[in-house]
C-alpha cells in the first residue's frame, strides 16, 4: 500500500482528533522507513501499535531515532573536564539510562521492553543519543517515506510516547507536509529532512550525538533474548511472557487431548487464568505440524484480544495477518492467499486473526468460501469467547468447511441456556469436552482469593411504584414475570430492560455507598461497575456512572470513567494510570465485563449486576487476576432485598439478588460468613433460608 490512498490533514490537535488512529497507525502500516527526532520516547508507543508494527517490519521498514531524554524530563548531568572524559561520562550517563529505562519497562509492560528490544537487536531500529551541556533536546519532528518514495514530513509538540499520542491525554498538535504536495513540502518538509540528516551524521553545533555503544547495547539484547540483569543489585530480571517454547501443563494437555479425542472438535470450558489462550495455542502448534497448507483462522469479540491473539502467535514464530479494521488492509492479501490455496496443498498459510464484526461480515466469508474447492481439505478455527456465537443467526457464520473446531470460553452457557434449543455452540462444534471452574483457579492459585461483602438495599416508593407498572405490562403480554416464549420474548425485552434499569441505579445505593465510603476513606486500586439507568439528585437526572463520579469526587477521590464511547487505547491507558495510582478508581459500564483483564485491581463495587451466572463469572474473572502486590481482593456487591410494599414481585426479585450473592460467596474465602449473613437477610424478609441453588435449604 502507499500513502497515496491516505487522506491526510494539514493540521492535527489531540484535543479534536485521535492522532494515534488517524495520522500515526496509517503512516506506519504502509512505512518503509520513519526518521524520528524527538525529545522524549516511550516503545509503549510501538506496543500500542502492534498490528501496524507488524506490517512496517514485514516489508522491510527501517526507523532511524534520535533520542533526547528516555524516560523522564530530566537534564543529564552537566559534566566537567576535558573532551574524551566529558564523552565517556556522557556515554556512560546514556548506558545507565538505557539500563534504568529497560528494567523499569520490563516491570511495567514487559511485552513492550521486548518489542523495543528485538527492533533494536535486529536492526529494525537504530537509535542516537543528542546531549547538551546546557538545557536538553526537545525537537519534536519526523519524516515517513513510503515504498514508493512518497514523504510525509511533520513537526509540532508531539513526542514518542503513549501519552502524547493517546487520544484524552495531553493536549498535543502538528504540521503536516506530503511530497504529493511539492510546492509546501520544499517549502517545509526538505528543511526538516536535511535537518534529520544534519543530526544523525553528528553535524549540529552544539548538540553531541552518540550510537549506541557495545556495553548499552548487550543490555538491550539480554532483554530481546527474554532475560535482563541489573549490575547494581545482581538481582535477575525475567519477563512475564508467553515463553519462545513453552510446556505445556498437565491440565493443559488434558485439555487438548480430550479435544482430540472428540475427533478435534469441541469447547474447553476453561477459567480467566488457567491459559485458554496457550492451550489452544498448543492445538494450533499441533496442527500445522501435521497439516501443511491448513488455514487457521481465530476469531474474538474485541479488537484488544486480537491484539494479544497476535502477539502470543507471534512469540511462537507463527505468522499472522489481522483482520480487522478496514478491509483495504487485509482483504487482498487474503484473498492472494486463498487463491494459491487452490493450487498447492503445502503453501505456508499464516494465522488469520479476526474480529468477530470482521469474520461474519460478506467480504471475508466470501473469501473462507474459496477453501471449498483448496486443495488442502484441512482447516482449523479457534472461536474466542464463543459464547457470542450462542446464536441461531450467529451459528450459521461459522463455515462448514473447518474440520476442526475449537471453541473458548469461561462461560459458554448461561444457567438460561438450559434447553437443548438453546445451546446453539453444540450444533457446531460439539459438547463441552473438557471444563476447569473459576473456583478451582482460585483454589490452585491461578486467581486470586477474594472477600466478598453484601450491601442490602431497597427501592423506594417512587421506584416502587415503575417497577410494578412495568411487571404488570409484562405479565398481560407474556402471562408470567419470568418465562417466555421466543415470540414474547421480543415484546417483553425491552421492558425487562427498563425493569433492570431501576433495579440497577437504585438511590438507596448510592447512599448506602457514600455512608461505606466515608467510613472506608480513600482506597487505591478499586474498581466501580455502574449501570445504564439514571438516578435523580437535586432534582436533576444524572447517569448513575456520573452520580458516582461525583460522589467519588466529593469525597477526594482521583477517578476516570470508562464507557464504550472511550478507544481501547484510552481505556487501557486508563487501567495504566489506575496500577501506577496515578488515579484511585475506575467506574465503569458493563464495557469491561469482557476483553480487558483488571489485574490491579484490589477492590471491586458491583452497583448493577444482571443474574446472569456468566457475568458473574466473567466479572470476578476480570477483577482476579494475580498482580504483584495483590493477596486478596474485596467484592462488594449491592443487592435490592426490599421494596415500598411486600408484594409478591418483590419476593421474587429478592430471590434472585440472593441467588447471585451465593453463586459470589460460594468461591470467597468468608463463605460461611457471608451464608450466615445471607440467611438471616432471607429469614427477615420471610424468604426460604440457604442456597437456592444448594442441597441444604430451610424453611422460615
Amino acid at each position: 500500500m502507499s500513502f497515496q490512498a491516505l487522506q491526510l490533514q494539514r493540521h492535527y490537535d489531540s484535543d479534536s482528533t485521535d492522532v494515534l488512529q488517524e495520522f500515526y497507525r496509517p503512516l506506519l502500516k504502509d512505512a518503509r522507513r520513519y526518521d524520528r527526532a524527538v525529545g522524549y520516547f516511550s516503545s509503549s508507543t510501538f506496543r500500542s501499535c502492534a498490528t501496524e508494527l507488524a506490517s512496517f517490519i514485514g516489508q522491510g521498514g527501517k526507523i532511524r531515532m534520535i533520542i533526547g531524554c528516555l524516560t523522564q524530563p530530566a537534564d543529564i548531568v552537566a559534566l566537567q573536564g576535558g573532551a574524551p572524559e566529558l564523552e565517556e561520562r556522557e556515554q556512560l550517563e546514556i548506558r545507565r539510562e538505557i539500563e534504568k529505562y529497560l528494567i523499569q519497562l520490563e516491570g511495567e509492560d514487559p511485552k513492550a521492553a521486548q518489542t523495543f528490544a528485538r527492533m533494536v537487536a535486529s536492526g529494525v531500529a537504530e537509535i542516537k543519543f543528542a546531549v547538551r551541556e546546557r538545557g536538553i533536546y526537545h525537537e519534536k519532528f519526523g519524516i515517513f517515506e513510503d515504498g514508493l518514495g512518497i514523504k510525509v514530513a511533520f513537526i509540532g509538540s508531539l513526542n514518542e510516547t503513549s501519552a502524547a499520542l493517546s487520544h484524552g491525554f495531553n493536549h498535543e498538535s502538528i504540521s503536516v507536509y506530503q511530497s504529493l504536495e511539492p510546492e509546501i513540502y520544499a517549502a517545509y518538509g526538505r528543511d526538516l529532512e536535511s535537518r534529520f540528516e544534519n543530526l544523525w551524521e553528528g553535524r549540529a553545533n552544539t548538540t553531541r550525538i552518540y550510537d549506541l555503544d557495545a556495553a548499552s547495547l548487550e543490555l538491550i539484547k539480554k532483554v530481546a533474548t527474554n532475560q535482563i540483569d541489573s549490575p547494581n543489585d545482581g538481582v535477575q530480571r525475567t519477563l512475564e511472557r508467553l515463553p519462545e517454547k513453552f510446556v505445556l501443563r498437565d491440565y493443559q494437555n488434558e485439555a487438548i487431548e480430550k479435544w482430540k479425542s472428540n475427533k478435534y472438535q469441541g469447547i474447553l470450558a476453561m477459567a480467566t487464568g488457567t491459559g485458554k489462550t496457550l492451550t489452544a495455542i498448543g492445538a494450533i502448534k499441533r496442527f500445522r505440524d501435521k497439516v501443511k497448507g491448513g488455514l487457521v483462522v481465530v476469531t474474538v469479540p474485541y479488537q484488544n484480544l486480537a491484539v494479544q491473539w497476535i502477539d502470543a502467535l507471534q512469540d511462537q514464530g507463527i505468522e499472522t495477518i489481522a483482520v480487522f479494521d478496514s478491509y483495504r488492509g487485509w482483504y487482498d492479501q487474503v484473498k492472494a492467499l486463498l487463491m494459491g490455496s487452490l493450487y498447492s496443498d503445502t503453501i505456508n498459510m499464516p494465522c488469520l486473526v479476526c474480529v468477530e464484526r470482521s469474520f461474519k461480515d460478506d467480504r471475508f466469508q466470501g473469501l473462507i468460501s474459496i477453501l471449498k474447492d483448496a486443495k488442502q481439505k484441512n482447516h482449523m478455527l479457534v472461536v474466542d469467547e464463543c459464547h457470542h456465537f450462542n446464536g441461531a443467526e450467529h451459528i450459521r457464520k461459522l463455515p462448514e468447511v473447518f474440520k476442526f473446531r475449537l471453541g473458548l470460553s469461561a462461560t459458554p452457557y448461561d444457567q438460561f441456556d438450559g434447553h437443548d434449543d438453546d445451546r446453539h455452540l453444540e450444533k457446531y462444534f460439539g459438547p463441552i469436552v473438557y471444563e476447569f471452574s473459576l473456583g478451582r483457579a482460585i483454589q490452585e492459585g491461578f486467581l486470586t482469593k477474594y472477600r466478598f461483602h453484601i450491601l442490602a438495599c431497597e427501592l423506594d416508593e417512587e421506584e416502587t411504584a415503575q417497577y410494578e407498572e412495568l411487571t404488570l405490562k409484562i405479565v398481560r403480554i407474556a402471562g408470567s414475570d419470568d418465562s417466555f416464549t421466543p415470540e414474547t420474548w421480543a415484546k417483553v425485552q425491552p421492558l425487562m430492560l427498563a425493569r433492570s434499569r431501576i433495579v440497577g441505579a437504585a438511590k438507596n445505593k448510592l447512599s448506602k455507598l457514600s455512608r461505606h465510603l466515608e467510613l472506608e476513606g480513600r482506597k487505591p486500586f478499586s474498581l466501580f461497575y455502574c449501570g445504564d439507568g439514571s438516578v435523580e439528585e437535586d432534582g436533576e437526572r444524572l447517569r448513575q456512572i456520573e452520580a458516582v463520579s461525583e460522589l467519588l469526587h466529593s469525597l477526594g477521590w482521583r477517578s476516570s470513567r470508562i464507557t464504550a464511547s472511550e478507544s481501547l487505547q484510552t481505556r487501557e491507558a486508563l487501567l495504566d494510570r489506575l496500577k501506577t495510582q496515578a488515579i484511585d478508581a475506575v467506574v465503569s459500564i458493563k464495557v469491561l465485563d469482557e476483553g480487558i483483564d483488571v489485574p490491579a485491581c484490589q477492590r471491586a463495587y458491583l452497583l448493577a449486576s444482571q443474574s446472569s451466572d456468566r457475568q458473574g463469572i466473567q466479572r470476578r474473572g476480570r477483577v482476579l487476576r494475580k498482580s504483584e502486590g495483590k493477596d486478596i481482593a474485596d467484592l462488594f456487591d449491592f443487592i435490592v432485598v426490599g421494596a415500598a410494599t411486600d408484594a409478591k414481585t418483590f419476593k421474587k426479585l429478592a430471590t434472585k439478588e440472593i441467588r447471585r450473592a451465593y453463586q459470589f460467596a460460594r468461591d470467597s474465602i468468608n463463605k460461611t460468613d457471608v451464608c450466615n449473613e445471607l440467611e438471616a437477610l432471607q429469614q427477615s424478609i420471610g424468604l426460604e433460608t440457604g442456597d437456592p441453588d444448594g442441597d441444604e435449604k430451610k424453611a422460615p
